[in-house]
């Protein structure tokens, strides 16, 4: 076979260049934007130890999580990550966007869901969302709305056959204080938080 030096030399060597550069540039962006870095995330989670029903999760400071939709249902299309917000990683996974911050900020985008934080489980190493939800499972004769209202939380759903209530936190930060007083209550068998823990990371 007769290899066309020209056409080597127009097409060949041009593409290897192109892909030799991409290369870079995966390896320049990926550590921080678009890519799961495991040390990364373990180096991030330095906030409280919480449990859900059977795992145990170490917060992360300055997370947030947001739908990538806008209400209509379209995909939003410009949620890139950049270093002026202060965004130390951050990453879509299925329907959420993932990000890590520097500092706190508030939040003024109707796609940010207001108690959502991430987490690290500490039996999988692996990235999970808390909803800032507490399940709880209470005693005959208690009332879940009662509980509610003593602990100034929101009563989200109660389910009668399983006598258990759904309770959503006002604020993020007072969600380890408000399981805790939950946990102490006579009313209360049982309470523990909220997780999204089967997201899809693409390792």
């Amino acid at each position: 076979m007769v290899i066309n030096k020209s056409l080597f030399s127009y097409i060949i060597i041009p593409l290897a260049s192109l892909a030799f550069v991409l290369s870079l540039y995966h390896q320049a962006s990926g550590s921080s934007f678009g890519s799961y870095d495991k040390d990364l995330i373990q180096s991030l989670a330095i906030g409280p130890i919480i449990n859900s029903e059977s795992s145990s999760y170490k917060l992360i400071p300055n997370s947030s999580v947001s739908s990538i939709f806008d209400p209509d249902g379209h995909r939003h299309e410009n949620y890139i990550a950049n270093d002026s917000d202060g965004i130390i990683w951050a990453m879509d996974i299925e329907s959420f966007h993932l990000s890590i911050r520097s500092k706190s900020i508030e939040y003024l985008d109707h796609r940010v869901f207001p108690n959502y934080q991430l987490a690290l489980n500490q039996e999988r190493d692996s990235i999970a969302i808390v909803t800032g939800e507490i399940i709880a499972s209470l005693l005959e004769g208690f009332d879940a709305d009662v509980i509610a209202s003593n602990y100034d939380l929101e009563l989200k759903a109660y389910y009668d056959h399983s006598n258990t209530a759904f309770f959503t936190i006002k604020n993020s930060s007072e969600l380890l204080e408000k399981l805790n007083l939950l946990k102490q209550d006579i009313g209360i068998d049982v309470a523990y938080i909220d997780v999204i823990d089967s997201i899809n990371i693409p390792y």
